[in-house]
């Protein structure tokens, strides 16, 4: 490309001025029932779009119109308010770790299908929304769990999360028990995250002024987990409901996503170009690698007074 002035190289992609595109391989927000819901262990493969539900503990709730699994229904912060008016935007999938006679040792999963974690992708992340169904009196614990290349329950060898439940004993005297005012360090908790950052973010409960003033309403929290780890695998992810003698356990908004590397700046970082000489007074010579095919490359040369003098797909 012989030119006898000087002018300088600009690599562009204009098809690709785009921000990072989300690639969701997995959304539940449980507007809908779970159709292709497995009772575990009644199966023997979980498929490419199956949820197990498993009643592992098998021991009879204290209420018996209460479901022993995982089930459908309202967020309960909307059930018991004036804003039921709400409720058909407002499901989530709750389970209940009250047993009958008080019995320690409930525990229910909900596992999801495969998630198969490309290998091309970039920040694929784990969000849900969790919330006890009252705190930090009788505040419900959980545990976010993976497998790789399997749903079998010995093989979810990574807690990615902990949420902590509310231990005995109950402090009955010597303390505020009544909202706004509660006081947190009163109570005892199991190893793990606090709803709200140890009540400290309001943003996510409420005064339970009636019919129970000792303890605060939690509204659904999100929650985040990076799975940087997991590119390239297929994993399960499993949230078990391991609480002892609580109450309820709210989930919501279950979603597997991450950026598919369509942006200008993710296409810079993975594409090497070399030129020389630049600034230019005679022959460019250039050189471009990608990660891949790409069909949208713009060349521009523009000289040093912002002429284009060349514009060319390559």
């Amino acid at each position: 490309m012989p030119y006898r002035m000087l002018f300088v190289f600009v690599l562009s992609f204009f098809a690709l001025q785009l921000t990072a595109q989300n690639d969701t391989l997995l959304f539940r927000d449980f507007q809908e029932p779970i159709a292709n819901e497995l009772l575990f262990p009644d199966v023997d493969s979980i498929g490419t779009n199956n949820w197990i539900n498993w009643d592992r503990d098998g021991k009879a709730q204290a209420n018996d119109s209460v479901p022993k699994r995982f089930f459908g229904g309202f967020d309960l912060r909307y059930q018991e308010t004036d804003l039921m008016l709400l409720q058909d935007t407002n499901f989530v999938y709750l389970s209940n770790s009250n047993l009958r006679n008080s019995l320690p040792g409930s525990h229910n999963w909900l596992i999801t299908p495969p998630v198969i974690i490309p290998p091309g992708g970039r920040n694929y992340v784990l969000e849900w929304k969790s919330g006890a169904s009252q705190g930090p009196r009788y505040m419900d614990g959980y545990k976010v769990m993976i497998a790789r290349n399997t749903f079998e329950r010995r093989l979810f060898t990574d807690t990615i999360f902990v949420h902590a439940e509310m231990l005995e004993p109950i402090p009955v005297s010597g303390f505020t028990m009544r909202c706004p005012d509660i006081e947190l360090d009163s109570f005892n908790f199991s190893p793990g995250y606090i709803h709200a950052d140890g009540y400290t973010n309001d943003s996510f409960y409420i005064c339970n002024e009636q019919p129970d003033p000792s303890i605060y309403r939690p509204i659904l929290e999100p929650h985040t987990y990076n799975l940087q780890d997991y590119i390239g695998d297929t994993i399960y992810i499993a949230f078990l409901h391991d609480s002892n003698n609580d109450n309820f356990l709210e989930l919501d908004d279950i979603m597997v996503y991450g950026e598919r590397p369509t942006s200008t700046q993710d296409l810079a970082d993975r594409i090497g170009f070399k030129l020389f000489p630049n600034p230019v007074a005679d022959v460019l010579q250039f050189s471009v690698e990608t990660p891949g095919s790409l069909s949208d490359v713009v060349l521009q040369v523009i000289n040093s007074v912002g002429k284009i003098l060349i514009n060319k797909k390559i």
